[in-house]
C-alpha cells in the first residue's frame, strides 16, 4: 500500500504541475472582482461548515481533524470540471467563468490550509499556536515569494536559454527540472510536493514559452490522469466501503447536498440568475484532487486515523465518479425557455480570445517578417506563431503579437484563436512540417485560407495535397523572376516577356491546380488587370531633364504610369505630376506590354534591373 500511495503522490504531483501550467499569474490578478470573492466565500464557508459539522457529530475530536475534514470539503476537482465544461463547449459560459475563477482559488487556498494544518499539528492546543501559524505562514510567504519572482525573472530566462539550443528535449528537461525543483522546496518548507509541483506549473506558464512547455506536457496529462485515478482507485479499502457503506453514504450525499447549497448561494454574490447559480453550485459539489493531497497529508501527520483517511478516499472517489453525470444533467432542471446571456451578469471572463478574422503567419523568417510588416502598416490583425527562441527576441523588439510554439499543436492552435482565423500563411521551408501544420489547422477552421510554400514542384503538390489553397512555388518563382530580368536585360520587348512569363504561369498553376481565386503572377502588379507589367527605366535624355511629369505629356503618350521614382537613396512612391525630373532619376514604370512598348518610342530611356531596396 505505500508504495501504491507513493505512486498516487506522483501522479497527482505531475497531474497538478499539467494543470498549473494552464494558469498564469496574470491569469489569476486580472480575474474579475466577483468571481474572486464567490472563491472566496466558497472556500472559507465550507471550510467553516465542515468544521462545525465534524465537530458537531463527534466524527473528529480534535481541532486539527476538523480543520482537515472542513479543507477536504472545501476543494473541488479541477480535472473534473474542466474537462467536462471543455467537452460541453461551457468553458466560456457564465457558469464556466465562474466554476473556473473558483477552482483556481482553491487551489491556491491550498498554501494557507497546509501551512496552518502543519502548525496545528505540531501544536494542537498549547501556547506557542500563534507563534507556529505565524511561522507556518511566514513559510507560505516565501514559497510564494519564489514562485512570483521565478515566474517574473528567473523561469523565464532559464527556459528561454534551454529553448534557444533548437533541442526539444533539452526544453523539456528544463521544464521538468522545474517542476522538481519547486517540489522539493516546498517540500522542504514543511507542506507538500504535489502543491510544489501546482506552483511551478503556474510558474512555467508566466513564460513567453508557457504556451509551448503546456504543448510538450499536454500528451502527458492524461497519463498522469491515468496514474492518479488508478492508484487512488487502488487505495480503496474494498473491506471498510462494504462494512460501513452507511456512513459513506451519507458522507456523498451531505458532501453533494451542501456543496451545492452554499457554491449556489456564494454564486448569487455574482449573478442575479438562480439557474447559473445552481449550475456552480453543482459543478463544486465533488471532492478533488487536492483533497486526496489533505487527507494523505492528515493521515502522515497523524491527525486523522486509518477509518477517517478511508472515508475521505472512498466518499471523495465516489463524487468524481458521479460528478460528470449530475454536471451534465444540470441544464435540464430548468426551462428550456429561460436562456441565460452575458448581459444578464456583470461577469468578464477570466480570458477570452480578442481575436477574429485574423491572419496567422507561422514563422517569422524573410517572408514572415516583410508581411508582418505590411499587415503593420495596413492595421490588419495578425499573430505570428514561432518556435525559434532567437526570432522572438525581434519580435519582442517589433511588439509584434506572437505566440512561442509548435504550431501544428492543437494547444498553440487554440490559443491563437485558430477557429476565428480567415488567413494562415506558413512560410517553413521543410514541407512536412508545413503539412502537419496545415492539416491541423483546417481540421480545427475548414473555412480557413492556407497560403504555404514549397522548394520544388513535388513539395509544393504535397503541401497542396494537405490541404492548402495556394502554394508558392519558390524554386519557380526564382526562375520566373531570373526569366524576367533576363529578358529585359537583353532588351526582349515587353509584349514578348509578358507572353513568355504567362506562358509559363500557366503551365504551373495547371500542375498545382491552384484555388481559382489567386491571381496568375502577370496580374500581381500594382493595378488590376491581366495586362499590366513594371519595369525600371533611367532618365537619360537630357529633353526630359528639368521638366514636370505633366509636362512631359508622359501619360498621354505612352499610356504608361510612373508609380515611382528613386533618387539619392530616397524613393518617392506615386509622384504627383508637378513633381520635377532629372538626369539619372530612376523610374519605376508601369503598363501593358504594348504601352511600354510605345514608351520606348517616344523616349529615350534605358532599362536595367535595380539593386533590391
Amino acid at each position: 500500500k505505500a508504495h501504491i500511495e507513493g505512486l498516487a503522490v506522483l501522479g497527482v504531483a505531475l497531474l497538478l504541475f499539467a494543470l498549473g501550467g494552464e494558469l498564469s499569474l496574470k491569469q489569476i490578478f486580472s480575474a474579475n472582482k466577483k468571481v474572486v470573492l464567490v472563491g472566496l466565500l466558497q472556500v472559507v464557508v465550507t471550510l467553516i461548515t465542515g468544521f462545525l459539522l465534524s465537530r458537531m457529530t463527534g466524527l473528529t475530536g480534535e481541532v486539527e481533524g476538523a480543520f482537515l475534514f472542513g479543507s477536504v470539503c472545501a476543494l473541488s476537482s479541477t480535472v473534473v470540471v474542466t474537462r467536462v465544461l471543455d467537452d460541453r463547449g461551457e468553458l466560456n459560459s457564465i457558469h464556466g467563468t465562474i466554476l473556473i475563477g473558483v477552482l483556481i482559488i482553491q487551489d491556491l487556498a491550498l498554501v494557507p490550509i497546509i501551512s496552518i494544518l502543519a502548525a496545528l499539528s505540531s501544536d494542537p492546543g498549547g501556547s506557542d499556536l500563534i507563534s507556529s501559524l505565524l511561522f507556518a505562514a511566514f513559510k507560505a510567504a516565501i514559497l510564494i515569494g519564489v514562485v512570483v519572482l521565478g515566474a517574473t525573472k528567473i523561469v523565464p530566462k532559464f527556459l528561454g536559454k534551454a529553448a534557444k539550443t533548437g533541442s526539444s528535449e533539452l526544453f523539456q528537461l528544463a521544464i521538468m527540472s522545474v517542476c522538481l525543483l519547486t517540489a522539493v522546496l516546498s517540500k522542504s518548507l514543511g507542506m507538500s510536493l504535489e502543491l510544489g509541483a501546482f506552483l511551478a506549473g503556474i510558474m512555467v506558464s508566466e513564460s513567453i514559452y508557457g504556451y509551448q512547455a503546456l504543448a510538450d506536457i499536454h500528451p502527458m496529462k492524461d497519463l498522469f490522469s491515468i496514474v492518479f485515478f488508478v492508484t487512488v482507485g487502488m487505495l480503496i479499502n474494498p473491506q471498510y466501503v462494504v462494512s460501513n457503506w452507511p456512513l459513506i453514504l451519507a458522507f456523498v450525499v451531505l458532501l453533494f447536498v451542501l456543496k451545492t447549497l452554499i457554491g449556489a448561494l456564494c454564486a448569487r454574490a455574482a449573478v442575479s440568475s438562480n439557474r447559473v447559480a445552481l449550475q456552480v453550485g453543482i459543478g463544486l459539489a465533488q471532492n478533488g484532487e487536492f483533497s486526496f493531497v489533505l487527507a494523505t497529508l492528515g493521515k502522515s501527520l497523524d491527525i486523522i486515523t486509518g477509518n477517517l483517511y478511508d472515508l475521505y478516499i472512498s466518499g471523495s472517489v465516489i463524487t468524481l465518479i458521479l460528478s460528470p453525470f449530475f454536471i451534465a444533467l444540470a441544464p435540464r432542471l430548468f426551462k428550456a425557455g429561460d436562456p441565460i446571456s452575458f448581459e444578464d451578469s456583470d461577469l468578464e471572463s477570466i480570458e477570452r480570445v480578442d481575436l477574429k478574422d485574423h491572419l496567422i503567419i507561422c514563422g517569422f523568417g524573410v517572408v514572415g517578417h516583410h508581411l508582418a510588416h505590411v499587415m503593420q502598416q495596413y492595421g490588419k490583425p495578425f499573430l505570428v506563431i514561432e518556435n525559434n527562441a532567437v526570432l522572438v527576441e525581434d519580435l519582442d523588439k517589433s511588439g509584434i503579437r506572437y505566440l512561442y510554439g509548435d504550431a501544428s499543436n492543437s494547444i498553440i492552435l487554440e490559443k491563437a484563436a485558430i477557429d476565428k482565423a480567415r488567413v494562415m500563411v506558413v512560410s517553413t521551408r521543410n514541407h512536412v512540417i508545413a503539412s502537419g501544420i496545415i492539416k491541423a489547422a483546417v481540421e480545427r477552421n475548414p473555412d480557413l485560407k492556407v497560403i504555404a510554400r514549397g522548394h520544388a514542384q513535388k513539395e509544393a503538390e504535397f503541401i497542396k495535397a494537405s490541404g492548402a489553397h495556394a502554394v508558392i512555388e519558390s524554386e519557380f518563382e526564382t526562375s520566373l523572376e531570373f526569366t524576367k530580368q533576363t529578358l529585359i536585360g537583353l532588351e526582349v520587348g515587353m509584349t514578348e516577356i509578358k507572353t513568355v512569363l504567362t506562358g509559363l504561369d500557366e503551365r504551373r498553376y495547371s500542375v498545382l491546380e491552384i484555388d481559382s481565386s489567386q491571381e496568375s503572377v502577370s496580374n500581381m502588379m500594382p493595378f488590376p488587370g491581366g495586362d499590366v507589367l513594371t519595369t525600371w527605366t533611367k532618365v537619360n535624355d537630357q529633353n526630359l531633364h528639368g521638366k514636370t511629369i505633366l509636362e512631359t505629356k508622359f501619360r498621354n503618350k505612352t499610356g504608361c504610369t510612373i508609380i515611382a521614382v528613386y533618387r539619392n537613396g530616397e524613393t518617392v512612391a506615386y509622384p504627383k505630376p508637378d513633381f520635377i525630373l532629372e538626369i539619372d532619376d530612376e523610374l519605376c514604370i508601369a503598363g501593358s506590354s504594348n504601352q511600354l512598348d510605345t514608351l520606348e518610342k517616344h523616349f529615350s530611356l534605358s532599362r536595367f534591373t535595380p539593386i533590391s531596396r
